[in-house]
């Protein structure tokens, strides 16, 4: 008898929708995590995202490499197959930038993937990108909305 195939959670928190705070909740407390069956992989990630992995998705030089073959995602797949737990946490707000979905398609093959999307409503993502240039230190925008 097989084993059931590992669930992949692809968590695409669009911008603004408290993505960055999840990812550093799930970074911070992976091991914790990972004792009740869930792996928030190392593979793919830059300050607590999985940013490589969209970042090769989207890099134009490399459109037509197979996900198999494009690294970072190899090592992914990888540590997810070889790791205990059944569920895998896959976070990036890059996934919402114009990723043609049907790259991931080989994930179906070896995992029960799964897409989490955040969305906010329009004025409200709106005020929020708003306060983030206002509140960076060179200011991008002064201006009220």
């Amino acid at each position: 008898m097989s084993s059931p195939r590992k669930k992949l959670v692809l968590h695409i928190g669009t911008h603004k929708t408290a993505t960055t705070h999840l990812q550093g909740t799930l970074a911070r407390n992976a091991q914790l995590l990972g004792e009740r069956g869930l792996l928030y992989p190392k593979a793919g990630q830059i300050h607590n995202a999985h940013f490589k992995l969209t970042q090769a998705l989207r890099d134009r030089a490399r459109a037509d490499i197979g996900l198999e073959e494009l690294s970072p995602w190899p090592e992914l797949m990888e540590e997810v197959q070889a790791a205990p737990q059944p569920l895998a946490v896959v976070s990036s707000e890059e996934f919402s930038l114009a990723t043609d979905p049907a790259r991931l398609a080989p994930l179906r093959e070896k995992f029960d993937v799964r897409v989490v999307v955040y969305l906010r409503s329009p004025d409200q993502f709106v005020q929020s990108f708003y306060n983030q240039f206002v509140k960076d230190e060179v200011p991008a925008e002064t201006r009220t909305p």
